[in-house]
């Protein structure tokens, strides 16, 4: 493994912290073309996070009976998430982009940025070959990863029908694009929290 990996223990962070962590991997690592799991593994973990979410609210208005449960739960989602991100750091092989799309925060990221506005602007350009275009976001430094959105026009309304592309440079290359054709963009930045804020759609036309 590469100098670029997460953490794997979590035994310091508050409930809040874990199910927060827990929460944002399982949305990213779910349809990740990066990771491959043992099947059931990706639902037994969000079956986790949900019964601790679940004993976690019970606790507050409960006794030692509720307690006992919510830690039972507490320790069972601590080895899972731990499991993850130990194939998470196997499967990345050191690659700073893969391990960031996995939603967990790698061991440099020292400073917690929960999410940042969406960019104001997108420079979109023709690339050296045909069906290709660039995507120029403007320069985020804390952020995670560039997320990137694309799909041809009429782009459709739900964003999850578009095409995206993780980058944890500003400025991408997205190839295999039908000359003529008019391509919607838009891009944001991924927080510690795992949301994203797009952009505007901008428009250029696919030499």
């Amino acid at each position: 493994m590469g100098k670029n990996y997460i953490n794997t223990c979590f035994d310091n962070s508050s409930d809040n912290e874990l199910l927060n962590i827990g929460n944002i991997a399982y949305s990213n690592l779910k349809g990740n073309k990066y990771f491959n799991f043992l099947d059931g593994q990706l639902e037994s973990f969000n079956n986790d996070i949900v019964s601790f979410t679940n004993a976690k609210a019970k606790c507050e208005n409960g006794g030692k009976v509720e307690i006992v449960a919510k830690n039972l739960a507490r320790t069972k989602l601590l080895e899972t998430t731990s499991i993850i991100a130990k194939v998470v750091n196997q499967q990345a092989g050191g690659d700073l982009m893969i391990l960031k799309s996995s939603g967990f925060p790698t061991r440099k990221e020292a400073e917690n940025y929960p999410e940042f506005p969406a960019p104001t602007s997108l420079k979109l350009k023709s690339g050296l070959a045909h069906g290709e275009i660039v995507v120029d976001i403007p320069v985020q430094r804390n952020t995670r990863v560039y997320s990137i959105y694309h799909a041809p026009m009429p782009a459709p309304e739900n964003i999850k029908e578009w095409n995206n592309l993780l980058s944890t440079k500003h400025k991408t290359t997205i190839s295999g694009l039908t000359p003529g054709t008019q391509q919607a963009v838009r891009a944001g930045y991924l927080g510690t929290n795992g949301k994203i804020n797009l952009s505007d759609v901008f428009t250029i036309f696919v030499q």
